[in-house]
């Protein structure tokens, strides 16, 4: 593993392209860079650790030989706190009439194993509102968490359970509704 200084408005992708002549060593960067974030500029100075393997020489060679440096970023710069990473909330707003849902996953840093779910919700009329938790350690291949299913109470505005034993870097909350329900999942907050 070596580090390079990233340049004003460069991304992971400038330097995955760059560095490993591949924007596919994209992941392998993210994998080496926790706190960073795919969608933002890298902050500029910021050290960042690139893998030894080498993609495609003929790039890497060709960016340098010519003292080319990528730079596609917006100016978007954002440093990720160790709290971001811990505390990640997603705004979901999803009307439950319309029917069972799987949600976006989120990547989790630094799950040791231990996971806190909060989901808020509103105006939930069916009493068979079931949440279970979905994982995947590579964010595409997905499997149900077992025995993590949670009726949701229609009396309270929030539920919260903990996950004990994960093994996973992504999760992702699954809703089965019955087809008389109606009510807003507002948001679930993930803490580890």
């Amino acid at each position: 593993m070596r580090t390079v200084t990233a340049k004003n408005n460069q991304t992971l992708l400038d330097l995955a392209i760059q560095e490993l002549g591949s924007m596919t060593g994209i992941w392998d960067i993210l994998d080496a860079n926790v706190g960073l974030q795919i969608d933002l500029s890298v902050p500029a100075g910021y050290k960042v650790r690139i893998p030894d393997s080498v993609i495609d020489s003929r790039v890497v060679e060709y960016f340098s030989r010519n003292n080319i440096n990528p730079i596609s970023g917006l100016g978007d710069e954002a440093l990720v706190t160790q709290n971001d990473l811990n505390n990640m909330k997603q705004d979901l707003d999803y009307n439950l009439a319309g029917g069972e849902h799987m949600f976006a996953g989120v990547r989790l840093f630094f799950l040791h194993d231990n996971l806190s779910v909060q989901i808020v919700y509103e105006d939930v009329t069916a009493s068979t509102v079931v949440v279970s938790v979905d994982q995947s350690l590579d964010g595409v291949n997905w499997t149900s968490v077992p025995y993590v299913s949670q009726v949701l109470d229609k009396t309270k505005p929030a539920h919260t359970f903990n996950i004990i034993g994960l093994l996973t870097d992504y999760v992702r909350l699954h809703v089965e509704v019955p087809d008389a329900s109606t009510g807003t999942i507002k948001s679930v907050t993930w803490k580890t």
